[in-house]
């Protein structure tokens, strides 16, 4: 799916269940695609637990290329 997200792009960061497991994915605008999920970056048990609390998240695309898609995250306090 990453072929539908350019940089410069607004992502909203969603929490994920699958059965048992839980993760972080991002989901496009305003289709609500998921775009993948954030995986490898520190703070991401901080960022689920802040996500199960019912705080918002965004993240921005900086670069996209054929097997990754790399994004800076940040909370939504509007």
């Amino acid at each position: 799916m990453l072929a539908t997200v350019r940089e410069r792009d607004v992502l909203d960061v969603i929490l994920h269940r699958d059965e048992a497991f839980e993760t972080a994915v991002c989901r496009t605008r305003p289709t609500a695609d998921i775009a993948g999920s954030l995986a490898g970056i520190e703070g991401l048990d901080q960022l689920l637990g802040c996500l199960r609390a019912g705080h918002r998240y965004e993240a921005r695309v900086m670069e996209v290329d054929r097997t990754r898609c790399r994004v800076l995250v940040e909370r939504v306090t509007r």
